[in-house]
């Protein structure tokens, strides 16, 4: 798994873009200075194995709702447990949260993995991407209102 979870440092940017490159069509992916701007506000998890960053999350904080803007892991460390660890890891920092969410395009087969990380489908997002691609919307409750 992975060795180093930890926060972003400034000079993890041309990594995470790559990343962004790797794992993203054109139509998907952030551009590099829409990246360095949501890092400014955002939360990102950095997950490092044998020295080398394999993936990220990057999550915004909306009120009592964690949005998770993005997972991203390497191609060549997919199907690992590295986008697990990653949102296992960062997780605890959001538990005083009523909830995290995030979209998924409707094909991406990492709904799977929210699903066994405890999310559950709450929504349609009908033509959610720049190609007009639908996604769903996943929940996981954090804390019960009161």
């Amino acid at each position: 798994m992975l060795t180093v979870t930890r926060g972003y440092k400034p000079e993890d940017i041309d990594r995470l873009y790559e990343l962004e490159k790797l794992c993203f069509s054109r139509v998907f992916r952030w551009r590099k200075e829409d990246l360095v701007s949501a890092l400014k506000t955002d939360d990102i998890w950095v997950g490092v194995y044998d020295d080398k960053i394999v993936g990220y999350v990057l999550i915004e904080v909306e009120g009592e709702t964690g949005h998770i803007i993005s997972l991203n892991v390497d191609p060549n460390y997919r199907r690992k447990g590295f986008g697990k660890s990653l949102m296992e890891a960062a997780e605890p920092f959001y538990k005083k949260l009523k909830k995290l969410k995030l979209e998924v395009h409707t094909d991406n087969p990492a709904q799977l993995l929210y699903f066994n990380l405890g999310y559950r489908v709450t929504g349609f997002r009908p033509r959610y991407y720049a190609n007009g691609a639908h996604a769903i919307t996943m929940t996981k409750v954090l804390k019960k209102s009161t």
